[in-house]
């Protein structure tokens, strides 16, 4: 059985499959914090290719955890860490499509793909439909529906993106004429110049806009971050739409012509090849009738002909019109969707996603609460599962004496000991960043002060030529000249980055003990003379 055989035969079986895959797809995007929470758990669960089975034999240690140990409680962090907000995370959310005006909008729901997907498969059975009979001439007929029907769904699929993309583009063009409108009609003098100049980098955690207009903090977190109006995808999916609806009309009407060529009745001058002559009804010459008579006939059957011929080419364009219009609402209808849903500014999904099933801040907060709860309880039960099979592949194995001793601790050591030491040693690394920071400020502060003395010394230095031309120097002069030629080479030489934080680091961590501090006093009190050494 070849391939076209295979599809002529098994493809409503296969669109079967594909409908249903489709489906479970999206069903699995929808709940993807669950189906990955599945998947981690299933990973290390398995009876036979679980991933605990390797980790057990692993004794490696910092002194605190086992290296198994960590490995398991990163993965369950990834999705614990989806979870770490708080109330005021759920205030900001709610703050910023406030903000955005996307308040009250949604994300495409089910309802939605299932009316897009009618539109697809209501699209393509069209194009199917009128391609069929001159996709390939010399193929088959199921070769050619199967062609045409791929082709068809091809043009679908790409049109339900351009439409997608049409009426999103159409949406953030609103949002930017209110955001303008706005503008011109704020009188504040301290307004901005122009709509281009906006606060980049506006998140849901971070923003430092508050004094800014409204209008301004709106498009700073628009995903164009531009003042001006795009048309590329509106133009570009009109003019496509009005080639496909004119090549499919033009296509129908090549069909009507080829059906009424090969219908005898449309034929100029001939007669249904099913009837016979006027003449033919008379057996002899004698009895035949009078020649106006016969001519009177002949009208008759050729005007019958007309007219069915006619009534059938117009039958033919008035529902070539209506699919046409048919088409067109479709588009329409696939553009409305995407005008309607979706969000226009970079974190609204985010936003929107984490607070939409929670009308009040409560809720949010109870609901973190469980999930963070659920994670750790499947954290600890794959971390005591762990515990036991090292503790039965270990125990008689294993001679070094911190793996018995941190066995024997192993119930100290939980998921939510973990979360916190990590949340601890996040912050350690944070202050020594931010340390790291005010100790570069503060050096390269330093060396912009000895900079600009160098400046003003090195524009000097004509000056300083003619009185040493005029004025003959000592040699305490010019020992001092060289020694401040050399403390200005010195202070134009700049580190690196990575040199100038070891340095700040080695300096901020360096702790005087108090014999060095005793010693340092010493020598300072024998060079004043206070002291005898």
């Amino acid at each position: 059985m070849d391939l076209q055989t295979f599809f002529a035969t098994y493809w409503q079986l296969l669109c079967l499959i594909l409908a249903t895959a489709l489906v479970l797809s999206y069903l699995a995007w929808m709940k993807w914090d669950k189906v990955s929470l599945w998947f981690t758990n299933l990973k290390y669960r398995m009876p036979l290719f679980g991933k605990l089975n390797s980790l057990a034999k692993d004794e490696s240690n910092d002194g605190r955890w086992f290296s198994s140990e960590t490995v398991v409680c990163e993965d369950y962090a990834v999705h614990f860490e989806r979870y770490e907000a708080d109330g005021d995370y759920y205030d900001r959310c709610k703050e910023y499509l406030a903000i955005m005006g996307e308040s009250g909008r949604s994300a495409l729901s089910w309802y939605h793909y299932v009316g897009l997907f009618v539109v697809l498969v209501l699209e393509a059975w069209g194009f199917s439909y009128s391609m069929a009979g001159f996709v390939n001439l010399n193929a088959s007929e199921n070769t050619a529906q199967i062609i045409a029907t791929i082709l068809a769904i091809a043009f679908a699929v790409v049109l339900a993106f351009m439409t997608h993309r049409m009426g999103h583009q159409m949406y953030e063009n609103s949002l930017i004429r209110q955001i303008r409108n706005s503008y011109n009609s704020d009188r504040n003098p301290d307004k901005p110049d122009n709509l281009d100049v906006v606060l980049s980098d506006q998140t849901i955690e971070k923003s430092n806009d508050e004094q800014q207009p409204a209008y301004m903090r709106r498009l700073a977190r628009m995903k164009i971050n531009k003042g001006r109006e795009s048309y590329g995808f509106i133009k570009a999916t009109i003019a496509f739409i009005l080639v496909i609806a004119l090549i499919i009309t033009g296509v129908r009407v090549m069909v009507l012509k080829q059906v009424q060529a090969q219908d005898a009745m449309c034929l100029s001058g001939q007669t249904a090849s099913s009837g016979q002559s006027f003449e033919a009804m008379y057996s002899d010459a004698a009895s035949a009738p009078p020649s106006a008579v016969v001519e009177q006939a002949r009208e008759a059957v050729d005007e019958g002909e007309n007219e069915v011929c006619q009534a059938t080419k117009m039958g033919s364009w008035f529902t070539f019109g209506m699919l046409a219009m048919l088409f067109l609402v479709l588009q329409a209808f696939a553009t409305w969707v995407a005008y309607a849903t979706g969000f226009a500014g970079k974190e609204s999904l985010l936003a929107w996603v984490s607070v939409r099933h929670h009308s009040t801040r409560r809720q949010y907060e109870t609901f973190v609460r469980q999930q963070q709860d659920i994670i750790a309880r499947l954290a600890d039960r794959t971390l005591a599962t762990l515990t036991s099979k090292m503790s039965k592949s270990l125990a008689q194995t294993t001679t070094r004496s911190d793996t018995q001793q941190l066995m024997r601790t192993a119930k100290d050591r939980t998921f939510r000991a973990y979360i916190l030491q990590k949340g601890r040693e996040e912050s350690v690394r944070e202050n020594e960043h931010e340390q790291t920071k005010v100790l570069r400020n503060q050096r390269n502060e330093e060396i912009r002060g000895i900079r600009q003395p160098a400046a003003e010394s090195v524009s000097s230095a004509p000056k300083v030529v003619e009185q040493q031309i005029s004025t003959p120097t000592s040699a305490a002069e010019a020992d001092d000249a060289a020694i401040e030629a050399q403390l200005l080479a010195e202070a134009e030489q700049t580190k690196s980055d990575a040199e100038l934080e070891a340095e700040l680091l080695a300096e901020a961590r360096a702790v005087e003990t108090p014999e060095q501090r005793r010693e340092r006093i010493r020598q300072k009190l024998i060079s004043e003379g206070k002291l005898s050494s």
